[in-house]
């Protein structure tokens, strides 16, 4: 099990920001992963976390789909949405839907480079950042 959680290392940053975000506005994870999985890395690295929020594998049939679901459930326009993943192909398909996408500078597309697939202004650099974006969208 340790060697599966150091595979899925939560960076400083989000454990230095994760709480002041996730406190401030109404946060959910859209993940591929199964829930069991996320519920134990957020349990290992003391991630304060509201489990009904967590839309997993078992869940959800795309991020898309859960997006807009989530909007209409909260009656929230789409481009008051904010959804950040660490996977080009997923920032540029919930981009064409009008909502606010950012793609994760620190996770598993590091070390392509983001100019050829994102433009500048659809990274995100580090979890803190987070704060400012939702501050320009209130």
């Amino acid at each position: 099990l340790s060697y599966w959680l150091n595979m899925n290392v939560v960076y400083p940053h989000v454990l230095k920001h994760w709480s002041s975000i996730t406190k401030q506005i109404s946060t959910y994870i859209v993940t591929n992963k199964n829930y069991n999985s996320v519920r134990i890395i957020l349990d290992y690295f003391k991630l304060d976390f509201n489990k009904d929020n967590i839309i997993s594998k078992e869940r959800t049939g795309s991020k898309a789909e859960t997006l807009i679901a989530l909007a209409k459930h909260h009656k929230i326009e789409h481009e008051n949405v904010i959804f950040i993943d660490d996977n080009s192909q997923y920032i540029l398909e919930i981009l064409d839907l009008g909502i606010k996408a950012y793609l994760a500078n620190w996770g598993y597309e590091k070390y392509i480079k983001k100019s050829d697939v994102i433009e500048g202004k659809y990274l995100i650099n580090e979890f803190g950042d987070i704060a400012q974006i939702i501050n320009e969208n209130d």
